[in-house]
């Protein structure tokens, strides 16, 4: 395995030691400490409440410590390897464009669910929410751009692109709500 990985290219290291990489990895790593102080005040909102930000502490950690160890390149390699090894090379953008849709669709799916059923469990707190769609429209875009689906389309996502702004958008405004209000506020 480790020789596979070794063959990718992919390293294990600090993938983006840039100042901007840094501050945003930084970036995530606040806003999980302060998602699991969230969760702790709101256990007493109960189970749903606590479990929200637990749950977005746990995804804004795998964030953080993907925004160095660029693990989506590693799952890109392996999967272009996996497609060449077991002969469907050639049809290998079938799987990243269905993959693309599934994701899209299971943000959508998961969004609509979260509203439908937990709505009155939620912290109602607008930029949260926005920060949130923020970080996960620059995911989408991202995965997109790295399984060539925007290349189908003509466009080309680098690390100056507009994309990594909502991504820096998203992950100051998270933390400014999340150091902003008390995580029981409501409104």
């Amino acid at each position: 395995m480790l020789k596979w990985i070794h063959e990718t290219g992919w390293s294990l290291g600090f993938n983006d030691p840039t100042v901007l990489g840094w501050i945003m990895t930084a970036g995530y790593l606040l806003a999980t400490a302060l998602s699991l102080r969230a969760m702790r005040i709101g256990k007493q909102k109960g189970a749903s409440y606590a479990r929200f930000w637990l749950i977005l502490a746990a995804l804004l950690l795998l964030l953080g410590l993907n925004k160095q160890l660029d693990l989506q390149t590693l799952l890109q390699r392996t999967g272009s390897r996996i497609a060449l090894e077991s002969g469907w090379y050639e049809q290998r953008n079938l799987v990243r464009y269905g993959f693309v849709a599934v994701a899209a669709m299971g943000f959508l799916a998961g969004g609509f669910w979260l509203f439908a059923t937990k709505r009155l469990s939620l912290p109602l707190n607008p930029l949260l929410w926005l920060s949130i769609v923020l970080i996960l429209v620059f995911v989408f875009i991202r995965a997109s751009a790295l399984d060539g689906v925007f290349r189908l389309i003509g466009l080309r996502l680098s690390r100056d692109t507009p994309a990594h702004l909502l991504e820096f958008i998203g992950v100051l405004c998270l933390n400014g709500a999340l150091i902003r209000k008390s995580p029981l506020d409501r409104t």
